[in-house]
């Protein structure tokens, strides 16, 4: 699907939507209706009063402005649309309130869906990261644990070698070689 439809798609959708919760507010008491702000304006206060008159023409606005941008090439629009954008959100969460929720997820996922995608990005290159660093901290305990092994084994040979023990059969038993094994008993000597 391109992602420009789906954008203007997604805006203009919260725009309808965004509408529908300015009902709700108008039926929950939060905003008042054109005509009947003066004698609400006790109950609704100045955030009620100033969504009563400005969201719903906002809502209209950005439901266009979603089309428009999907379709013009126009560099301005697109800071144009921002504005008006983030201007809806601040007062449909000031007069709507609730109601305001899930419109502003749809009017927003433009601008917060490109960081949804970064994220996932930045969380595969952190986990990356991780793995590499586990995979150096499991090389160094191997390569710790190679050196506790051979001494164990020289040891071992030094012991055997001390007994008077056949060179093969300590050979066998630690697992080093007869130029090792030679070495070690030059050592001794």
């Amino acid at each position: 699907m391109d992602k420009s439809f789906f954008n203007w798609y997604t805006q203009s959708l919260g725009g309808i939507i965004g509408l529908i919760a300015c009902m709700c507010a108008y039926l929950n008491g939060d905003m008042a209706v054109y005509g009947n702000i003066l004698h609400n304006i006790d109950s609704i206060g100045l955030g009620g009063l100033l969504a009563s008159y400005t969201l719903i023409p906002l809502c209209i606005a950005i439901t266009i402005l979603g089309v428009f941008e999907s379709f013009s090439k126009n560099e301005n629009l697109p800071d144009i649309n921002k504005t008006i954008v983030i201007l809806t959100t601040l007062i449909g969460f000031i007069g709507s309130k609730l109601f305001f929720i899930i419109p502003a997820i749809f009017i927003l996922f433009k601008y917060y869906s490109s960081f949804i995608g970064n994220r996932k990005e930045l969380n595969t290159k952190v986990s990356q990261a991780v793995q590499v660093i586990e995979n150096k901290k499991t090389i160094v305990k191997n390569e710790e644990a190679n050196k506790n092994l051979m001494k164990t084994k020289i040891d071992m040979a030094v012991e055997l070698l001390l007994k008077g023990a056949d060179k093969k059969f300590i050979c066998e038993i630690t697992g080093l070689t007869i130029e090792e094994l030679e070495s070690i008993e030059q050592r001794i000597e």
